[in-house]
This record gives C-alpha cells, structure tokens and sequence, in this order.
C-alpha cells in the first residue's frame, strides 16, 4: 500500500526520481498515465496486469470505451536513466498542469503524480469528506 507524500522540482530536462519510500514498492517496469482528477497515476506493472484482466472479464462497456481508450493511450513505460531519474513527457506534463514543482502522493494501489499548484487545489476541496466509515477519523 503506498501512503505519504513528497514534494520535488524537475529539472532543466523535465527528469524526477521517484522517491525511495516507492520505488521498491512499485517494482519494475511500472507504468504512467494521465489520471482522472487532473494528475498523473503510476501503477506498479503488476497492478496494470490487475486492471487489465478486470477489462477483459468485464468487457469493454460501450459507454466506458471513449474513457479507457483515452487512459490507455496515455500509459507509458516509465523508463528510468541511469542515474534513477524518469522524464515526464511533454503529453503528461501538460495533461497535469505540471511546470516545475510537483509532489508524489501514495494513495493505496498507486502513486499519483501532481503539479504542487493543482494539488493545493483539489487537496483543499477533499478536506470536507467524511471517511469516518472507512475507520478513518
């Protein structure tokens, strides 16, 4: 289960490195892909295996089709350098919102990638939700 959150920069080049609390965790080959509340998700290669078979089970409903397709075709190997370091395309950065600052945030299944700005944003909304019936207070 992935939790926390940590804040980074990218560099001149557009690079980051995954925070080491993650790494491990998200194993090799773990993908990237625009996500649905305006930041980018990182899925260890395991868990897109996981989503993939529930698709197939599940069949491709027809009014889900555009949403799926869309999230596919925006999933990339996120391929590091020798240094550790990944680059965050052009595609995903501008889908996200993403200049300079960003923070990596741990949600169960995932670590979701945000622009610092955006998620200031979405974070300050999500303060009003009651999760008491999920044992959390």
């Amino acid at each position: 289960m992935f939790h926390g959150s940590f804040e980074h920069t990218l560099d001149s080049k557009n690079r980051l490195r995954i925070p080491a609390l993650y790494k491990q965790e998200l194993g090799d080959n773990p993908k990237i892909a625009i996500g649905t509340d305006g930041g980018l998700v990182i899925y260890p290669a395991s868990t897109v295996n996981d989503i993939s078979i529930k698709i197939r089970e599940k069949g491709m409903l027809k009014d889900k089709r555009p949403q799926l397709r869309a999230f596919l075709a925006s999933m990339y190997q996120l391929a590091e350098d020798s240094q550790g370091r990944f680059i965050v395309s052009s595609k995903l950065r501008e889908a996200a919102g993403i200049d300079k600052d960003v923070i990596f945030i741990g949600v169960d299944d995932r670590v979701e990638l945000w622009s610092s700005e955006r998620w200031q944003e979405v974070n300050n909304e999500d303060l009003d939700i009651d999760l008491s019936e999920y044992g959390v207070y």
